[in-house]
């Protein structure tokens, strides 16, 4: 795996205030593999099971690779960073990949365990929201665990329909064409740099 850790354009970077909180959300580039890594190996067990619906302990130098070196013209990577600065160590990641129909994406989010639940998934996944009509993207789905509640709350409070989805998951999806443009926003952008 190859790492660069050089700084990021700031024209990459938005800063974004979450409960009190600054945080920096910015795209996620090949020079992120270390700092995905360790992001890997800072959640629990559970977190890892939520979000790739199996346990797994440890990412393979492909599975980096194909998360740090997307198209951007359909998948969009972002990485949350504590507001000190975007070149610290990665406290949740959001995507949205677009599917065989380009028109329709699947998201999913992870945020690592000591802050979960301050709001920081909402930023990322607002984030991708915001970014999807850019690319094209009209419809967003994801499927969650029925014991995520977190992200079926979020899920709700972001204006997603939920429906189960067969076994214990739940699809969340949203048309990004028809959300009312007054959809709740949990995150206040402090600044675009």
């Amino acid at each position: 795996m190859t790492s660069n850790d050089g700084a990021f354009p700031a024209a990459e970077a938005d800063r974004v205030e979450v409960g009190g909180m600054a945080l920096w959300i910015r795209p996620i580039g090949p020079r992120d593999d270390r700092r995905l890594v360790e992001f890997f190996h800072s959640l629990s067990p559970r977190s890892i099971y939520m979000r790739f619906f199996a346990p797994m302990k440890q990412l393979s130098e492909t599975m980096v690779a194909r998360l740090t070196r997307v198209d951007p013209r359909r998948h969009i990577a972002l990485a949350a960073y504590p507001g000190s600065g975007p070149d610290e160590p990665m406290l949740g990641v959001g995507r949205m990949i677009a599917q065989t129909d380009p028109r329709r994406a699947e998201f999913s989010i992870v945020v690592t365990d000591a802050f979960q639940g301050l709001g920081i998934g909402a930023a990322l996944l607002q984030r991708c929201i915001d970014l999807a009509p850019s690319r094209g993207i009209e419809k967003i789905r994801g499927l969650v665990l029925a014991e995520n509640t977190r992200m079926l709350a979020l899920g709700r409070k972001l204006g997603f329909t939920i429906q189960r989805a067969g076994g214990a998951e739940y699809e969340l999806a949203i048309d990004v064409t028809v959300a009312a443009p007054e959809t709740e926003r949990m995150v206040q952008r402090v600044t675009t740099l």
